[in-house]
């Protein structure tokens, strides 16, 4: 079954689901919105400007949304050479859709991530080479796209040490069983691809020696020409998120947030700018 979100400022419809009948996967299904931007924080931590791209396109909720929390961000003050320092960075949120009755839904602020927009690529690890990966041909016969989010060590070499499925989310519903299968489809198909990937790695900064790297890297399968638009919703049924402990044991509690990774972009676990305050109460 093929999802479809249909949003309208504070209120969005769940409609458009054409097939399948598992009430468990009806109910965790899921819409968000990728909204991307920049902001400044001074050496104090306090944002002192900020700027949404294409503001014209978001729902007039979600720009009220924003509006309120982003102001009131406090980040760990960013430092050079051990002295506080202003920054300015880029931002990538997601907003997600929080189902209040059959028909109606409340917005929330749920992920965010802010790396700073002055780093220079020496000290950034960027992808080298890359095969896309094949688009299981089941799947794509039965009409099944999703969402991959896989975690990632590299060597110093720039090569992959491990490659491990993070989580999966499947833009169709459908009994337990069958999205369990293609979520191992889709998880399969990419860890196949990514193992052959290579990175730069860092050559200057303060991650240059370090000895090996972790992140996270998406990459989406989709039937057709369905991305939605800047400032649509996307709806989804997010799979079991994994617990992978060289992940955990590399962020330096600067984690990453996958959802609010571009598709086909790796994010280093470890770096960016660290949110104090509580998304929530943003």
């Amino acid at each position: 079954m093929r999802i479809a979100w249909i949003g309208a400022c504070l209120m969005l419809v769940a409609g458009g689901l054409e097939a399948g009948n598992d009430s468990v996967a009806r109910r965790q299904v899921e819409a968000t919105m990728n909204v991307t931007g920049s902001l400044d924080v001074d050496d104090r931590g306090n944002v002192t400007s900020y700027a949404i791209d294409q503001p014209e396109k978001l729902p007039a909720g979600v720009a009220q949304l924003l509006g309120q929390a982003l102001p009131k961000f406090r980040f760990e003050p960013a430092r050079h050479d051990g002295l506080p320092q202003s920054v300015h960075a880029t931002m990538n949120l997601v907003v997600a859709a929080s189902q209040v009755d059959p028909r109606h839904i409340a917005i929330l602020l749920r992920s965010a991530r802010f790396t700073d927009a002055d780093v220079p690529l020496t000290e950034r690890i960027t992808l080298r080479s890359k095969i896309d990966p094949r688009y299981p041909a089941d799947a794509a016969f039965a009409g099944v796209g999703g969402a991959v989010y896989v975690a990632v060590r590299i060597d110093r070499t720039g090569n992959v040490l491990d490659a491990q499925v993070q989580q999966v989310n499947l833009f169709l519903t459908d009994s337990q069983p069958k999205m369990r299968h293609w979520r191992n489809v889709l998880g399969q198909a990419t860890l196949a691809a990514v193992h052959r990937y290579t990175f730069n790695i860092p050559t200057t900064g303060p991650h240059a020696n370090d000895p090996a790297f972790t992140g996270i890297l998406p990459v989406t399968y989709r039937i057709g020409d369905t991305v939605p638009g800047y400032g649509q919703w996307e709806g989804y049924v997010p799979g079991p998120r994994e617990n992978i402990a060289w992940m955990e044991h590399d962020s330096d509690d600067i984690g990453v947030d996958s959802e609010t990774i571009p598709d086909g972009t790796f994010a280093e676990t470890g770096i960016g700018l660290k949110l104090l305050t509580p998304l929530a109460g943003g």
